[in-house]
């Protein structure tokens, strides 16, 4: 199944982010989930010339599926960021 395959690979992605050492590894991170999300977005989206219903079902699959790990996931590292003083320092690279 196509989701089980999506929700494993992202799944592995956020351990890999969560378990990295640096705070440059952390953000890189971050941007891959960024850049996950505004392929679901319609004015981002890369072109794929499929029906509207294909859009729409994975639209719905990110919002229920994905997106409220992704947010605690990005809110988790940056509590971490903030407890660190790493961004006030700007040793947050």
């Amino acid at each position: 199944d196509e989701g089980v395959d999506r929700g494993a690979m992202l799944s592995e992605a956020e351990t890999a982010v969560t378990q990295a050492s640096t705070n440059a590894a952390r953000r890189i991170g971050l941007q891959l989930f960024a850049s996950v999300i505004s392929e679901f977005s319609p004015t981002t989206a890369s072109a794929m010339q499929l029906p509207w219903e294909f859009h729409e079902r994975c639209r719905a699959s990110l919002e229920t599926e994905f997106l409220p790990g992704l947010y605690a996931h990005g809110s988790q590292i940056a509590r971490s960021v903030a407890e660190q003083g790493a961004a006030l320092n700007a040793t947050d690279d």
